[in-house]
């Protein structure tokens, strides 16, 4: 797709290259031609381009720009000029990257591993409804650039700010996104010298009539309670969140956010049990941290509910069964997203399920990282880190698990310990890398374990068939892992 944007190094090569053939045409036919005059397209304006040093001012991985990863369908504002949210190092810093003013800019746009195959559109500020243009195409799960140069408004609510809309077939479809900003259009001067000094302020004109009132700060949101992280003290944070999360409930029709501004939550020895249809979602996992001395659990979930864009530190959870920082336990379609977890135990509980979503979360935990038991069905890990100190990465206890592991790395250290461990569950592993300092990949003593890895690294002390204790448990490799032969375990 072409986005338009009035460019004037173009419009002096144009003028230029038309003196040029009007010279030559009057040096053989004789003629006199007037020097052509070049006129502005309706709506448009003149500008210069400015280059700047590369800068990300959109992240969706970490908070930068916009909260969170981009919805199917859906308006996202994303102020561009002015001091604004930028990505440097492993931190956001706010920095002034395009001045205000400014009637355009110069993108690098990249859709990170959509969840459905779409497009994006990104269109200026004041941009409403659905778009009819896009500047890139992509397909589910891929990462696809692209320059993209779209105008500024100057003037009105959406000044200096552009929209991003990902457009899909497929609702409720999620997508990450980088921008980065290489440059700028700025109003062109009539003349080629410096700007002058001001001309004397004029005369003050008349008082113009008063506005209507605004509304109340908490009418700005619908749904959505803000806790604020700035309080005295993170004990003080700690027992705002628990009283928002106590009085918060929803329905399927009627569904609540908590929103976490930065800071630290600590919950002294409690709990955050979240209502049905009530997600948590924090300003990213290195702006946020939740802790607790629960040695039970953190956080437990209520049916469709999130947890995104927060650290969680379990630091007395234990390794007894019933136990983990997060634990979703009879609850289905569950969410956990961009998060950080530490536990002295367990990591994450999932039992008697269906549906629960994990992407982009780092795990490490001294008993097993991710522990399912009892009826766990369409059951999904993505681009996560899941490490455990003292048992399995993975534990799939009971022939009723059915899980689906995809680009994620599980790494067991503990002593003769293997990285994933069923009873019976079973498992699908792809794109992804398997690691056990002493002991094996897949330890299992149940006939109904079955286990398939498909194109992954698999990085281990003993060979993959003496994990297996009982005659009928299955396992099959593809595509060349190189510490056990498959046929050894089919």
């Amino acid at each position: 797709m072409t986005t338009r944007t009035s460019h004037p190094g173009t419009k002096q090569l144009t003028r230029r290259m038309a003196i040029v053939m009007a010279l030559s045409v009057a040096a053989i036919g004789g003629a006199v031609i007037d020097t052509p005059r070049l006129e502005a397209m309706s709506g448009a304006v003149e500008s210069s381009i400015v280059t700047v040093q590369p800068t990300r001012v959109l992240d969706t991985r970490f908070g930068t720009g916009l909260p969170g990863d981009l919805t199917a369908n859906e308006l996202n504002n994303v102020q561009i000029t002015g001091s604004i949210p930028t990505r440097q190092g492993d931190a956001n810093v706010l920095a002034d990257v395009v001045p205000k003013g400014a009637t355009g800019v110069l993108l690098n746009v990249t859709a990170l591993r959509p969840q459905a195959g779409g497009f994006f559109s990104i269109r200026p500020g004041t941009a409403t409804g659905e778009p009819t243009a896009s500047n890139l195409n992509f397909a589910a799960g891929s990462v696809v650039p692209n320059a993209v140069t779209v105008a500024l408004p100057t003037a009105g609510a959406g000044v200096g700010s552009i929209d991003v809309w990902y457009g899909t077939s497929t609702a409720g479809a999620t997508t990450g996104a980088l921008i980065d900003v290489v440059g700028y259009t700025i109003g062109a001067g009539s003349g080629g010298g410096t700007t002058g000094p001001a001309g004397p302020t004029g005369p003050a004109g008349p008082t113009g009539p008063a506005g209507p009132t605004g509304v109340d700060g908490d009418e700005l949101y619908e749904r959505t309670v803000v806790v604020k992280g700035g309080g005295d003290s993170p004990r003080d944070n700690g027992g705002a969140l628990l009283d928002a999360v106590n009085t918060t409930s929803g329905t399927a029709l009627d569904p609540w956010v908590i929103e976490l501004e930065p800071g630290e939550y600590d919950l002294s020895s409690q709990s955050l049990v979240l209502g049905e249809y009530v997600s948590l979602r924090g300003a990213g996992s290195h702006l946020t941290k939740i802790t607790s001395l629960s040695a039970s659990e953190v956080i437990a979930t209520g049916t469709a509910s999130s947890v995104t864009g927060v650290e969680v530190n379990g630091n007395a959870i234990s390794s007894s069964p019933a136990s983990g920082v997060i634990k979703i336990d009879d609850h289905d379609d569950v969410y956990l997203a961009d998060l950080v977890i530490t536990s002295t135990g367990r990591g994450i509980l999932v039992e008697e399920t269906n549906g629960t979503r994990i992407e982009r979360i780092d795990i490490v935990a001294v008993g097993y990282a991710i522990n399912t038991d009892n009826d766990v069905t369409d059951f999904v890990i993505r681009d996560s880190t899941i490490e455990s100190s003292g048992d399995s990465a993975v534990d799939l206890s009971i022939s009723s698990v059915a899980a689906v592991i995809e680009r994620s790395t599980m790494t067991a250290t503990g002593a003769n310990q293997s990285v994933i461990r069923s009873l019976g569950g079973s498992a699908e592993i792809r794109h992804s890398t398997l690691i056990s300092t002493t002991g094996g990949t897949v330890e299992s003593d149940a006939a109904a374990t079955e286990i398939l890895i498909v194109q992954s690294h698999v990085e281990v002390a003993d060979p993959f068939a003496t994990q297996f204790t009982d005659g009928d448990a299955k396992c099959s490799a593809i595509s060349g892992i190189s510490t056990f032969s498959p046929t050894t375990c089919v």
